[in-house]
């Protein structure tokens, strides 16, 4: 299995002609670790699994842009590429980007995987 080379990725039209986000084509192992950790929080998983939790309206928050955050490394506009600014994104384009970043990022089946 080759080591997947984080640098490549796609480029995700946006809804407004001209404007567009580059997405990472493939995650890593760590990329998704870290994509957990931001969606977790801070809690800890117990042996069965993650533990009973509240899930507050900070915990949601983080579940829904830890793939974006983790995912997104430019964008078209002219304002930083930061959290708070992720969380500015039109709910069209945050549909378009979660979508890509789902496809991208499904598994791959074993004819994809070259076996």
């Amino acid at each position: 299995m080759p080591l997947i080379d984080p640098t490549e990725t796609t480029r995700v039209a946006l809804t407004t002609p001209g404007e567009w986000a580059d997405v990472r084509s493939r995650i890593t192992k760590g990329e998704e670790a870290r994509m957990q950790g931001l969606a977790l929080g801070g809690h800890r998983l117990g042996a069965g699994g993650l533990a009973e939790v509240e899930v507050t309206a900070e915990m949601y928050d983080r579940l829904v842009f830890a793939g974006i955050e983790v995912g997104l490394v430019a964008w078209s506009f002219p304002a930083p590429l930061t959290p708070e600014n992720i969380r500015r994104l039109s709910t069209e384009d945050y549909d378009l980007l979660k979508a890509a970043i789902d496809d991208l990022w499904a598994p791959r089946s074993d004819e994809q995987r070259g076996n």
